[in-house]
């Protein structure tokens, strides 16, 4: 059996002061390294800012689903609406590996380099920021319904499930 050590004693005592210390020293510490980190990029873009801004457009290019996602969670928390981001973020890539899909509202199929993901109660109206309230879309129909009610915008003829 080992012995234990007066630290290790200490710690076992003191483990709510033990925690305490350690959770401000982490703060004071991260803190302290992220403003470090800060000031390291602005003199980086200070001197090179052509360099930094094409190298943010090449990643933009490369992670164009990382910013769709990034801008949609965006608008549902200044919407205040509800938010399942991982279950999402899943879904919208199952969706993108396929060749192609059929648009919820007109049903023609659509290469998925095309498709937009629409809102079917759309954000500004209180619809959640979640799977059930998600659609794949053409991007006619995407940007005429825009954030009208599916009764509303929806042709004659034309079928939709409802939520």
């Amino acid at each position: 059996m080992a012995v234990e050590t007066p630290t290790q004693k200490y710690h076992r005592l003191h483990p709510e002061k033990c925690r305490a210390a350690c959770r401000e020293w982490r703060d004071r510490n991260i803190v302290q390294q992220r403003e470090r980190e800060k000031i390291k990029r602005r003199k980086a873009f200070d001197e090179n800012p052509e360099l930094i801004l094409k190298r943010n457009r090449e990643w933009a290019s490369r992670n164009k689903d990382k910013i769709r996602s990034r801008d949609m969670r965006r608008r549902a928390l200044l919407k205040g609406a509800e938010i399942n981001l991982a279950k999402m973020q899943e879904w919208m890539a199952s969706v993108k590996r396929k060749r192609s899909v059929r648009c919820y509202y007109c049903n023609s199929k659509i290469s998925t380099a095309k498709i937009h993901f629409d809102h079917i109660v759309a954000l500004a109206k209180g619809g959640p920021h979640s799977v059930e309230n998600l659609c794949v879309s053409c991007g006619h129909c995407n940007l005429s319904k825009q954030d009208k009610p599916v009764r509303a915008w929806v042709r004659i003829g034309q079928q939709v499930l409802e939520l």
